[in-house]
Order: structure tokens, then C-alpha cells, then sequence
């Protein structure tokens, strides 16, 4: 069964992702701002300018499976990863308290050396979901991989928060 989400929804929940990564990413890197009214950047998958880091994407996950979902393609075109400008990848999981930081040609390499091993040797690692909004579906394939294989192998930036009563965040246990 492949599972189905709502656009709009997603796009909500990566509005409350980037909002909270701004306020973990300025505390700790002096500022960050959202460049989601600046078309190009959108365009290019660029939620967050931060200072010392550059671009950033914020990938927003309200699960709790302590994996990753790499956006390989859309619709059988490039996915995310591949169309995006981003310097560094913020995958935020806000139900676990934690965000990684990756930078993005360091991932793109790990992916594409480990692409062979995932396809013959761990079956269901990749994933294909559909998206929808309104009337339109598309299908989103991916990449399925545990935190612990990214985590302590690439240079990963790992932030430990806890979210406060009022909304928001109290940071930061930084660990590399």
C-alpha cells in the first residue's frame, strides 16, 4: 500500500518546520531568515539564510521513526535533493527534539556511492508515496535510511532541542 499525503498539509507542517529551524539556527549561528517570499529561492528548495552556513533546506519529518526520506524523484523527474541550491539539509523532526544538519554535496556523494548496496541488499528501503492537492496526484519516490547510518559516518550537526509550553524552542546540545 503506498501511502498518501496531503500537499497542503505538508506545506503547513514545513512552515511550523522552518519557522522552528529558524529559531534554532539563529540562536546558535547569530541569524537566520526565511526567504520564503523570494520566488528563486523557493524555486531552488531554499527555505533559510543563515549566517556562516548559507542556503538551507528545511525538511520537516512528524514522524517518529528515526529515519530519513531522501526525495530521489517526482513524477519521474529529480527529486529535491537533486534540484535543490541548498548548501546544507535541515532535516527537523520536532517529535523527536532533534535536527541534523548536513551539508548538501556531502550527502548527495553518500547517497550515490551507497545507491547500488540499498537497491540489491536492503529491500524496502526505497519508498514511493503519493502527494495530492485538489483534484492533482503525483507520486514521490525515495530513500529510506536509519538515522544511525548518516549520523557518525558524515560530518553531521546534530541539534538536541526541547519545545517550550509557549511555543517555542530551548536549545541547543550541539554534537558533531
Amino acid at each position: 500500500m503506498i501511502d498518501s499525503y496531503d500537499f497542503s498539509e505538508q506545506m503547513e507542517i514545513g512552515a511550523t518546520g522552518v519557522a522552528l529551524a529558524i529559531e534554532l539556527l539563529a540562536d546558535n549561528y547569530g541569524w537566520a531568515h526565511s526567504v520564503e517570499d523570494q520566488r528563486w529561492m523557493q524555486q531552488h528548495g531554499v527555505d533559510v539564510l543563515v549566517n556562516r552556513l548559507g542556503y538551507v533546506e528545511v525538511k520537516t519529518d512528524m514522524h517518529t521513526t528515526k529515519n530519513f526520506f531522501f526525495e530521489l524523484s517526482v513524477e519521474g523527474g529529480p527529486g529535491g535533493l537533486d534540484k535543490s541550491a541548498a548548501d546544507y539539509f535541515a532535516f527537523l523532526f520536532p517529535n523527536e527534539g532533534k535536527m541534523f544538519l548536513i551539508k548538501r554535496p556531502d550527502l548527495m556523494y553518500w547517497l550515490r556511492d551507497r545507491m547500488f548496496y540499498y537497491l540489491e541488499c536492503v529491500p524496502g528501503s526505497f519508498k514511493t508515496v503519493e502527494s495530492n492537492q485538489g483534484d492533482r496526484t503525483w507520486e514521490v519516490r525515495g530513500l529510506v535510511v536509519s538515522w544511525t547510518e548518516i549520523v557518525g559516518v558524515l560530518d553531521v550537526i546534530t541539534v538536541t532541542f526541547a519545545d517550550l509550553s509557549d511555543g517555542s524552542a530551548a536549545l541547543w546540545e550541539e554534537e558533531e
